[in-house]
């Protein structure tokens, strides 16, 4: 009997597998999908407004017993003076580290400490920014704190001295990485004499005391422009209630500052190349791109991703890395920017003696894309990713308030979200040529390399070619990027 059940079973499972395998297919490309459909959250079902018109998103949830805010203030924070520049990216970290009028950073971090609170925030060129998380029970009370520590920071001179000493060391080593030469060079390269592109030196750190950041601090988190976002397990009433209350009495700037001009991205075609000794080769190929929102943006990133933003389904990847094994990683990126002009183009790193061929296959599969176009599978599956690529930002609480509020801090549309499928689908194959001949074009490609010269200049063994056949070199040095500053 026992033997009977087990041929019994085994003949069962065999004709039900043997039905299953019918429905395999032959090959992965036969494999049929449903047609994927989601409508994300709309911005105005969680939107309210403080009494001092700053605009609030509240995501109650109450899975965990934990709240997450985030609060951002619209306001300019560029420096006129590399003094400044250096001022303020000590200012930022200064807030949470020195401490209050009442308590003082030890007593600050054992508070926190106590409750596992987070707590951040600090000063950026466009915008500065408030950050809490903490257990539902504590909110309120670390809510004043928050407060506290921006709004009225003690700036504790030895906790001063301490960051003061650990920059210093940092400046030692900022460019012993090669990656860090190039991500810096590119920058230099691209944005040239912009506070942004200002590096703090040892003698301009040592000039930053207490007075210099209570002064440079005057001003800071002004309450005209608002955004706030809120989620985790919390009652909208109360919420709405304390935040009132955190803006009350809020001191207003009573200064008003020069604004630096915003950053002009500039085009300097040809190939421009630090010598620095180092096994790797730093490579970025860049061209000025536009500043959202702008029609092309949705293009130029469908473009890029076929390029070489769609990972192993891209081109530049499927030859450079896959093909060619001349790279670990390569990318193509089209920078999004509301403040100013961006840059797209290519970035990746191979061994400096395959730089000239890596170089040569990436212009290359542009040239390609530009006379061709894609595919329709090429298309048709960059718009599935992009469009797919969409729920991730509403898949938690969290991530739902953060696209929320930063949507609402670039002024974009309330149905952004539900237009960017449509705008998607309209793109055509036309499009992408268009695009790809006006963002990447290769003879108005602005093309960075940080290595070895004696190995960057050799002729490559496989394709021939020399790396001056491939553009104008102009040789620079690090010295460059070190005595930026303002024009006289």
């Amino acid at each position: 009997m026992k033997l009977f059940l087990m041929l019994l079973g085994f003949t069962l499972g065999f004709s039900q597998n043997k039905n299953i395998a019918t429905n395999i297919p032959n090959h992965y490309k036969e494999l049929q999908y449903p047609v994927f459909s989601y409508t994300p959250p709309h911005p105005n079902d969680y939107k309210n407004v403080l009494s001092n018109g700053a605009t609030v998103f509240l995501f109650p949830d109450s899975s965990l017993p934990v709240i997450e805010l985030k609060i951002i203030f619209l306001e300019k924070n560029q420096s006129n003076t590399p003094l400044d520049v250096t001022g303020l990216s000590i200012l930022s970290p200064m807030y949470r580290r020195g401490g209050t009028l009442s308590l003082t950073p030890s007593q600050v971090e054992d508070s926190l400490e106590y409750i596992s609170a987070q707590l951040g925030g600090g000063l950026g060129n466009y915008q500065s920014s408030m950050s809490l998380n903490t257990m539902s029970k504590d909110f309120y009370q670390q809510l004043n704190l928050l407060r506290e520590i921006f709004i009225q920071p003690r700036f504790d001179s030895t906790q001063l001295e301490i960051l003061k000493s650990q920059i210093q060391e940092n400046l030692k080593h900022k460019w012993d990485r090669p990656s860090a030469i190039g991500s810096d060079f590119y920058s230099h390269m691209m944005y040239e004499n912009h506070s942004s592109n200002w590096i703090s030196t040892p003698s301009n750190v040592n000039k930053i005391d207490k007075n210099f950041l209570i002064n440079l601090a005057k001003g800071r988190f002004a309450p005209h422009d608002v955004v706030i976002g809120v989620s985790g397990s919390f009652d909208n009433k109360e919420m709405l209630k304390a935040l009132n209350h955190f803006f009350d009495n809020w001191p207003k700037p009573k200064i008003s500052r020069q604004i630096f001009k915003d950053p002009v991205v500039r085009s300097s075609p040809g190939i421009h190349v630090i010598d620095h000794p180092a096994s790797q080769a730093q490579i970025q190929l860049g061209q000025p791109f536009l500043q959202r929102p702008h029609k092309d943006y949705y293009p130029a990133s469908l473009a890029s991703y076929i390029l070489g933003a769609g990972g192993f389904t891209s081109r530049l990847v499927a030859k450079i890395r896959t093909e060619e094994g001349l790279v670990y990683g390569i990318r193509s990126f089209t920078a999004s920017n509301y403040s100013y002009s961006a840059t797209c183009g290519v970035k990746f790193q191979t061994k400096a003696v395959t730089a000239t061929r890596a170089i040569y296959y990436t212009l290359a599969e542009i040239e390609r894309l530009i006379a061709e176009g894609p595919t329709d599978d090429e298309l048709a599956r960059a718009k599935q990713g992009m469009i797919a690529s969409l729920p991730r930002m509403f898949d938690t609480p969290s991530n739902t308030v953060d696209s929320f509020v930063y949507s609402a801090v670039r002024k974009r549309d309330p149905d952004h979200f539900i237009q960017y499928p449509k705008a998607l689908a309209k793109i055509t194959k036309n499009d992408i040529k268009r695009i790809m001949q006006k963002y990447f074009s290769p003879k108005k490609m602005t093309i960075t390399v940080v290595g070895p010269k004696d190995k960057l200049l050799l002729q490559d063994s496989k394709t021939g070619k020399n790396l001056s056949d491939l553009g104008v070199i102009t040789w620079h040095k690090l010295s460059e990027m070190e005595s930026l500053g303002p024009q006289n």
